[in-house]
């Protein structure tokens, strides 16, 4: 079997016959359990089984010759009633996703599935390397949903949907959860999950007691266009014409003259072509490379498997993905020079506006941790003026302006940026930090908070001896009524400042807080 040049090495014989189009890598295993493929005249009947470009493969004593001229790729937004799968269950006659696709002489599968009932965005390829590293749950691809729900859900329900539930016997992981619209009879939620369970989010709500009225997948992690994609009707996007990871917009056919800009998954769309067909297979691996390991925290291989992207490909748009990695990468290991360099770098090479928007953010976070207040607002305000007004990090943006504005003594036009915040953010932590500061007029230190009033009324005892004006104020947090010791209040941030090194001789983690 001539595998081509790619394959110089000997691999899985899954990974091959499903890169031959021959069926999926599961399906492979199955065949190969039954007895149907044999390698250079051997019947194999257990895995692990490698094959090597010189290896003559034989299906049901068939040969394998040749693989699809290049890989094709498919958005399809799926309607109510289509099945994901190639086949139905036995009985049943129901649509299948792969129907919609125009034939092109190439097998081509679902990444994922979504439920019969469900809609939303569904890639189909005939790319196995692409679908195991969407798919695989080790590599965290977070997919997001939006479920309209019977009843009520409660804040508290929203929290264990973030800690877990038990589904099957086993704990799912936390998920992302923001409640749209809360109603007496009907909820509209969005939640975000790493993990690809058969129907785990109707499981997962139906384990609260709400029934699934409707579920929606809208994107991988983001879609959006200048005109909607229709339901039941395939863009495609194949080769060099998908640049996902540089937000290029995707137009290919006489019937498509809206364009369509694809995030899934950052730097693991560059696996389908790069940009403008100019990125090279060994590109495409490299960047794949760099950020897995990135993910996976191995910053030294993120760093040097980046370097090895950009000196093949410095300056095209899909560049931005590396220069964004390795100056993440840079930053954690405390070269943030350097790291500082790459991420300008990569807003000024970037299409995609959420890849700037990131980077912005963590260039904001380092000045605001180094106390460079002014650079810290002008980049989160770039996060702001970038049209994506209820994605994040546009929450982190708006929360750090405003914590500026309060610092400067702003307190009416921080409570705007706060205000919107909690509005665009609603049920989450950055939420109610931002319920926390709103309607603050003052500075105190925060020496402790407790549960319960003896160890805060100690604490204020401690320091009321020692000559500083210390309170005990009450305040609820996620539902738990806590007691704050607090410091003074000062006019200014500056003046709360100076007490500050008093109050850590006696509370070494005291800090700064905007009171009321």
């Amino acid at each position: 079997m001539p595998l081509g040049p790619a394959l110089m090495a000997k691999v899985r014989i899954q990974k091959v016959l499903a890169a031959a189009g021959l069926a999926s890598r599961r399906a492979v295993e199955e065949m190969v359990r039954a007895g149907r493929i044999s390698v250079n005249g051997r019947v194999v009947t257990e895995l692990p089984c490698f094959v090597g470009p010189g290896d003559q493969v034989l299906v049901d004593g068939q040969k394998v010759r040749k693989r699809p001229e290049r890989n094709v790729y498919y958005l399809l937004n799926k309607p109510r009633g289509v099945i994901c799968t190639s086949k139905d269950e036995p009985g049943r006659n129901r649509p299948r996703a792969v129907d919609l696709i125009p034939p092109m002489g190439r097998r081509v599968y679902c990444v994922g599935r979504l439920d019969a009932d469900s809609t939303g965005l569904i890639i189909l390829t005939n790319d196995g390397e692409l679908t195991h590293r969407l798919t695989h749950p080790s590599f965290g691809v977070v997919k997001t949903y939006r479920a309209r729900v019977d009843g009520r859900v409660t804040p508290q329900e929203l929290a264990a949907l973030r800690r877990g539930v038990h589904v099957g016997g086993r704990r799912t992981r936390g998920a992302t959860v923001k409640c749209l619209r809360r109603g007496a009879n009907e909820s509209l939620l969005e939640l975000k999950i790493a993990e690809g369970r058969n129907r785990q989010v109707r499981r997962m709500l139906a384990r609260l007691g709400h029934k699934v009225r409707r579920r929606r997948f809208p994107s991988v992690r983001r879609v959006c266009g200048a005109g909607p994609c229709p339901l039941g009707r395939p863009w495609i996007a194949c080769g060099g014409e998908v640049a996902a990871s540089a937000g290029r917009p995707v137009v290919e056919g006489t019937s498509m003259q809206r364009r369509v800009c694809v995030w899934a998954c950052g730097a693991l769309l560059a696996l389908l072509a790069g940009c403008d067909g100019a990125v090279s297979p060994e590109g495409r691996k490299a960047l794949l490379a760099a950020s897995t390991a990135y993910q996976r925290g191995d910053d030294s291989t993120a760093i040097t498997q980046a370097g090895k992207f950009l000196a093949m490909h410095p300056r095209l748009p899909a560049s931005a993905e590396a220069y964004y990695i390795r100056g993440l990468a840079r930053c954690r290991t405390g070269q943030t020079a350097a790291g500082k360099a790459d991420l300008l770098t990569a807003i000024r090479l970037a299409r995609r506006a959420d890849l700037k928007a990131q980077a912005h953010a963590k260039l904001g976070e380092l000045a605001y941790v180094g106390g460079e207040l002014a650079e810290a607002e002008r980049h989160y305000r770039a996060v702001l003026e970038l049209g994506r007004p209820a994605a994040p990090p546009a929450d982190q943006a708006l929360y750090r302006v405003a914590c500026i504005l309060q610092r400067r003594g702003r307190w009416s036009e921080a409570d705007l940026l706060l205000r919107r915040l909690r509005h665009l953010f609603a049920e989450t932590p950055l939420a109610e930090r931002a319920r926390q500061r709103v309607g603050a007029r003052f500075w105190s230190v925060q020496a402790g908070a407790f549960g319960r009033r003896p160890g805060a009324q100690e604490l204020a005892d401690r320091l009321r001896a020692a000559g500083l004006p210390a309170r005990v104020d009450l305040e609820l947090r996620g539902g738990k009524l806590m007691r704050l010791v607090l410091v003074g209040a000062y006019s200014t941030y500056q003046a709360a400042s100076r007490v500050l090194p008093e109050v850590r001789k006696l509370r070494s983690d005291a800090f700064l807080v905007p009171a009321r």
